[in-house]
């Protein structure tokens, strides 16, 4: 008998968070399911390596719960990891949980519910940023809602255009054959733009049932960025806009697809520049630029010709003070303006 949950949970060096994050799946999935819970999921922790203890930890909880699988491998990234878990996935539904995250104790009655009443292809969930582990309570049941892709393509983009893995419950028939891609960031994003081709009706529910720690130590606040990183964000946003463009709904999203180009890779993508270190900084700014090109194309006729013109001149002739007088801090001022008129309501 199948599964109904297979939860992947991607592993590497984070074991003073590990034991509150399986804690609280281990007590969602019992409140969910009972006795049943081994028949109901499955939780399967990939060891990408771990050099810190993590591995132990895992073992320990596989011998003391029956439906907890554990794959330890070489280290080869937190992408390949989530598809190791994904080849060995049983479940009807797939979860992605990082494991210095947690859930709240009605994260599996919230989905089951969902998933009930709408019958989905995929489900958005919400989440809550926190600073510190172990506040796992009832997240209150939130509402939820569903869009149908023929109905309104739109907001199908926007739900999964905006979702991460770890906030998305997918169907498994639905996703078989789609993998991630190795790089960090970005593979999120990335795969659900493979996701939306096939995705027909996509639920959202505003539990905030997920919890997403935010620590100092992590990818996404790290102080200095990599060469690897700048190419894999490049990646991503090339092959997000290739995929997108490809979708049958495409005339519909244009517009959204330019505002995620200015939103994600001029503005959010220069600030991730600021942080790469001065020594690899011409390299980094290359490698930008080369993406850049790729993505604003003559025939990208989506974007305002004037900023099309502007944008290809910029990164034909890979001018920093140009992009960052023209593009970065007009960007910025207007990210200020809307948070000052949005504290000012």
């Amino acid at each position: 008998m199948k599964p109904t949950f297979s939860v992947i949970v991607p592993v590497f060096n984070v074991a003073p968070y590990l034991r509150m994050c399986l804690d609280s799946i281990c007590a969602a999935a019992k409140r969910a399911f009972g006795n049943d819970v081994a028949k109901a999921m499955e939780i399967i922790c990939v060891d990408d390596g771990s050099t810190d203890g993590g591995a132990d930890i895992l073992d320990d909880y596989r011998e003391q719960y029956r439906f907890i699988r554990v794959i330890h491998q070489e280290n080869i990234g937190l992408g390949a990891a989530r598809n190791t878990g994904l080849e060995a996935a049983k479940g009807d539904w797939i979860l992605f949980i990082d494991s210095d995250d947690e859930v709240t104790e009605d994260y599996f009655e919230v989905i089951n519910g969902v998933i009930k009443q709408y019958s989905p292809d995929v489900i958005r969930l919400g989440y809550e940023e926190v600073h510190s582990l172990g506040d796992t309570r009832d997240s209150g049941g939130g509402t939820a809602y569903c869009i149908e892709v023929g109905e309104n393509p739109r907001g199908v983009y926007g739900v999964i255009g905006s979702a991460f893995a770890w906030n998305t419950c997918y169907s498994h028939d639905k996703i078989r054959g789609i993998r991630f891609k190795n790089i960090t960031p970005g593979e999120d994003a990335l795969f659900n733009a493979d996701v939306l081709a096939i995705a027909e009706r996509v639920a959202v529910t505003s539990a905030n049932i997920y919890h997403y720690l935010q620590r100092e130590g992590s990818l996404m606040h790290k102080k200095s960025i990599s060469l690897r990183q700048i190419e894999s964000c490049g990646i991503s946003m090339a092959g997000r806009v290739r995929n997108i463009k490809t979708w049958k709904h495409f005339d519909q999203v244009k517009h959204d697809l330019f505002k995620m180009l200015i939103t994600t890779y001029i503005g959010q993508g220069g600030l991730i520049l600021e942080r790469v270190p001065e020594r690899i900084w011409d390299e980094a700014w290359k490698i930008y630029c080369d993406y850049a090109r790729r993505m604003f194309t003559p025939d990208a006729d989506y974007i305002p010709s004037v900023l099309r013109l502007i944008l290809r001149l910029i990164f034909r002739l890979r001018s920093y003070f140009l992009y960052k007088v023209l593009l970065l801090i007009p960007w910025k001022c207007r990210v200020a303006w809307l948070r000052l008129t949005r504290k000012n309501r």
